[in-house]
């Protein structure tokens, strides 16, 4: 019967050994391939009586905004390990395994921590070096501090807003808040799309005028979050055709136990969810936003004849869901009951 426990290793030769850590290493590493974590977004001044200090991770006081453990086993359920599908999870066992683990990471990544990060950025030079610079984050988790890398630059920050009405994205970036990376930019965010934010869209414009998800979301696919590249939803419906092979090249970014794909509108591999399309979703969204800063940014004499220009806004995406295994999580089975996520 097979074991997960490998009794003898300590009887390996320390070369030996030194390789299988850094073997354990590799996959999060950005040269092997990006990956996938998924946080909490709370206002700590505006949420905070609602929120555990034991849940955030390491921060600043301080800091209005907060990285909090996500949400991925239902709505207000945060845990760092329930049915969390994070990359990270899976380097926590090499921070805290024992002392020869923990020297090979810190030595493999080199990691950064959040202030030094802060200062390596404030001279930025437009290089791709801050790329390659992976940051460490700590979390309180089983009695002890759990310590992760990620690289703000590669990998893909699944964002879970704890309130959507507290949540200002240009706030986050100004106060230099605890959002990974956020003081010199994003590359990748993502959000997880809902169908029913598409049930406001209906009514009459401008949906900025509105409260909730919507107003949210438009504000993030708006010029409110210029320090992101990439702003992605995540449709848990679409699934890929049977036979189909992904041959362009696309964004792929690797989570435990399932990775999430670039789908373009083009494409012809997939089967889109309807009511609403997420494709159909963005472009009632633009217009929405359109009408919105042509009524609210300009005078009657002064509005364009075309689209009212906005400034900063990400390059918007759509990702799908994609299971690496048979043995679906916990999260995974709640993401399905909901519709959606499909067999690599």
């Amino acid at each position: 019967m097979a074991t997960e426990t490998f009794h003898p290793f300590g009887r390996l030769p320390p070369e030996l050994r030194d390789q299988i850590w850094d073997l354990a290493t590799l996959p999060l590493s950005p040269n092997h391939r990006p990956a996938a974590h998924f946080f909490t977004l709370a206002n700590m001044r505006e949420d905070r009586s609602m929120i555990s200090l034991k849940d955030t991770i390491s921060h600043d006081p301080w800091h209005r905004y907060c990285l909090v453990a996500p949400q991925c086993s239902g709505p207000g359920k945060m845990s760092w390990t329930e049915s969390n599908p994070s990359a990270y999870l899976s380097e926590i066992g090499l921070w805290g395994a024992c002392k020869e683990s923990r020297r090979r990471v810190q030595n493999y990544r080199d990691p950064l921590s959040w202030s030094d990060w802060r200062e390596v950025s404030t001279d930025y030079d437009g290089s791709d070096k801050l790329d390659r610079l992976p940051l460490l984050a700590t979390f309180y988790s089983d009695g002890q501090n759990q310590n992760f890398t990620i690289y703000p630059r590669s990998d893909l920050l699944c964002i879970q807003p704890f309130n959507f009405d507290t949540i200002n994205w240009a706030d986050i970036h100004c106060n230099n808040s605890t959002v990974i990376g956020a003081f010199v930019g994003v590359h990748h965010m993502a959000l997880e799309f809902d169908p029913t934010w598409g049930d406001p869209l209906r009514g009459p414009p401008p949906c900025l005028d509105k409260t909730g998800p919507l107003r949210c979301i438009a504000t993030a696919v708006s010029f409110e979050t210029h320090w992101v590249n990439n702003l992605w939803f995540i449709d848990y419906r679409i699934r890929r055709r049977p036979g189909s092979t992904l041959n362009e090249k696309r964004h792929v970014f690797y989570a435990n136990s399932c990775r999430y794909v670039q789908v373009r509108e083009t494409d012809t591999d997939w089967e889109l969810a309807t009511e609403p399309d997420i494709f159909e979703f963005l472009v009632d969204l633009n217009e929405s936003l359109e009408e919105y800063f042509a009524v609210y940014y300009f005078a009657e004499e002064e509005r364009p004849e075309t689209n009212c220009p906005r400034w900063g806004q990400p390059v918007i995406g759509v990702l799908a869901c994609e299971v690496s295994s048979n043995e679906e999580s916990p999260w995974l089975a709640f993401k399905s009951s909901e519709g959606g996520i499909c067999k690599m």
